[in-house]
């Protein structure tokens, strides 16, 4: 069972789609380092990075509930409305 942890979800959604830290980051804006910090738990986007990580979850093609789970994992609200 997967855990929603941020590094975990994260790990997991690069690994789906064989991106690597170096594409992530080149795509939104941050170093290299900085994205293997967040997969490896070292660090978490702070409140200033929100929309570096948004812009995550789209280089990484996630569904609306995929995004709101790494947001929330990474503590920050939702993105996308709860769906009825």
């Amino acid at each position: 069972m997967v855990t929603d942890s941020f590094p975990d979800l994260l790990a997991l959604y690069m690994r789906r789609i064989r991106a690597s830290a170096s594409g992530v980051a080149t795509e939104i804006g941050l170093s290299r380092e900085a994205v293997n910090n967040w997969r490896n738990g070292i660090s978490a986007p702070n409140h200033r990075s929100r929309d570096k990580l948004v812009a995550c979850t789209r280089y990484l093609r996630l569904t609306e509930s995929e995004a709101n789970r790494l947001l929330s994992a990474a503590g920050f609200a939702p993105e996308f409305p709860l769906q009825a």
